[in-house]
C-alpha cells in the first residue's frame, strides 16, 4: 500500500497526539482516515461549546445532533471529551447536573 505525501505528513503528526484509539489494529491509509475522522469529530464537539457554558456529555450529544443532524456515539463522545481535556481545550468541572438516566453527571467548560 502506498501513502500519499499528505498522508505521510499527517501520520508524522500522530506522534504528537493521537485522537483515534486504534483498538482494531488499523494501518496505513485506514489508520490515517480514522485519525482524520476522530480529529474532525473533536473539532465539531468543541464547536458545540459556548464561552462560559458548562455542558455534560448527554447535553453535548443532544446539541451535536441538533447542530449537525447526526448522532455521536457515547464512546466517541467520551473519547472526544477525554482527548480535548488532555489537550487543555476543555476543563472538567466539579459541577454536576442530572443526566438522562436520572444520575448526576459531570460537566466540562471550554478553556
Amino acid at each position: 500500500m502506498t501513502l500519499t505525501h499528505e498522508e505521510l505528513s499527517f501520520m508524522g503528526d500522530l506522534f504528537d497526539f493521537s485522537s483515534y484509539k486504534n483498538t482494531n489494529g488499523a494501518t496505513g491509509a485506514e489508520l490515517v482516515e480514522a485519525e482524520k475522522k476522530a480529529r474532525k469529530q473533536e473539532d465539531m464537539v468543541l464547536e458545540c461549546f459556548y464561552a462560559g457554558q458548562y455542558i455534560s456529555q448527554p447535553s453535548l450529544r443532544r446539541e451535536y445532533r441538533r447542530r449537525y443532524g447526526v448522532e455521536i456515539e457515547k464512546a466517541s463522545c467520551s473519547r472526544a471529551f477525554a482527548n480535548l481535556t488532555d489537550q487543555g481545550k476543555l476543563i472538567k468541572t466539579g459541577v454536576r447536573v442530572m443526566g438522562d438516566r436520572g444520575k448526576m453527571v459531570y460537566t466540562w467548560i471550554k478553556k
